[in-house]
């Protein structure tokens, strides 16, 4: 890894020039092809993505461009911008890739360069370019085409654009890869598989997400809470994580203020507050808050939520606690095998067999799978 540039940070990782020395080896199966395509490769992506830049900082940003095993990255870091002014930062990516693509073809079509052996060079650099702004600009994310489309559709209807470029962006791919396997392009079918797949994971994320996400205030509240969180400042991390929940209503600032809150009710025992907070977000919770949740349910006496959050926690990492309070849950609600085989978990994973006597399996004490447990050693 190498970096430069000080107006506008470059580093560039190892792997981009293990993947394009590939690529070029591939093209070429020679080293002066490879180098070539080492070349070609470096100054098209390092261009392309110093548009982006460039146009980024003109706007008032303050961009780095980060080059990777498969392309290029430029973080606009700092102020939001408009939509237009983001359309136009993105489409500056493309523009600069096409700009090379006419050099290149302007450079091949000079008669003393057309007549000599290295005449397929210029001409390769023009035809990279041009096929790579083509490829780049079809609706698809993340390329810089379905970027396009979410800052369009997000300018007709608003943050619910964002999901809909999404789908968009899936269909697109999808019809992408079966286009390119028909006919026989199994390297291009592979790499619009990968960009399929990387929709359908930004297609999940986005239906997390509200308008108040893309706030940049509410991002640095919850970057503070976060901190005041990290220091033990419980009283001001509390304040701000209350603010960010009032402030965004829902979303992913809004969960993560709300698992928060949650945690610190739980520390106090109140069950009542973690129920309140995490109940209305318990699809998007993580598995601390699942487990927080397992037990401010039940104390709340919502015992199929109880059995549902622990059935979920059992997923990811199994626990005695959760299966145990399960268990209880299951009797409650009349779930009497299901209550029992939670219970069996329950000590199966440590949990001490005295907990047999809880008062809460009086109702099945003497049924025969009950009396099994007992009966075990």
């Amino acid at each position: 890894m190498f970096e430069f540039g000080k107006g506008i940070p470059v580093k560039v990782t190892w792997p981009f020039f293990l993947v394009a020395a590939l690529i070029g080896f591939l093209n070429s199966l020679n080293l002066i092809g490879t180098l070539f395509w080492i070349f070609v490769i470096f100054v098209s992506v390092l261009i392309h993505e110093y548009g982006h830049a460039v146009t980024s900082k003109f706007f008032g940003q303050k961009p780095r461009i980060e080059l990777i095993a498969f392309g290029g990255l430029t973080y606009p870091e700092g102020p939001r911008i408009s939509g237009f002014k983001e359309f136009l930062v993105i489409l500056a990516g493309p523009l600069m890739s096409l700009s090379l693509s006419v050099l290149g073809f302007i450079i091949f079509s000079i008669p003393a360069v057309r007549s000599s052996p290295y005449a397929v060079y210029p001409f390769l650099f023009g035809f990279v370019n041009a096929f790579w702004t083509v490829v780049n600009l079809l609706p698809i994310l993340p390329l810089d085409g379905g970027q396009l489309m979410r800052v369009i559709c997000q300018g007709i209807f608003g943050f619910r654009g964002y999901a809909i470029s999404a789908g968009l962006s899936i269909f697109f791919a999808a019809s992408a890869v079966i286009g390119f396997f028909l006919i026989g392009q199994l390297f291009l079918g592979i790499i619009f598989l990968f960009m399929l797949f990387q929709g359908i994971e930004i297609f999940k994320q986005v239906r997390k997400m509200g308008d108040a996400d893309f706030s940049e205030e509410i991002r640095k509240n919850l970057a503070q809470a976060e901190l005041y969180e990290s220091e033990h400042n419980i009283a001001e991390a509390e304040k701000l994580y209350r603010k960010i929940k009032d402030d965004s209503k829902e979303g992913y600032c809004f969960t993560k203020a709300c698992e928060s809150l949650a945690k610190m009710a739980h520390l106090k025992q109140d069950y009542k507050e973690a129920y309140s907070l995490l109940n209305p977000v318990s699809k998007q919770i993580g598995l601390e808050s699942k487990k927080i949740l397992v037990r401010a349910s039940f104390e709340q006496k919502d015992y199929p939520l109880t059995i549902e959050m622990a059935s979920l926690v059992f997923q990811e990492e199994p626990g005695a606690l959760e299966a145990f309070l399960a268990a209880k849950a299951g009797v409650m609600v009349g779930e009497n095998e299901l209550a029992v085989q939670f219970l069996r978990v329950a000590l199966d994973l440590g949990l001490d067999r005295s907990s047999i006597e809880d008062p809460a399996f009086e109702k099945i004490r003497f049924s025969s799978i009950f009396q099994k447990i007992i009966l075990e050693k």
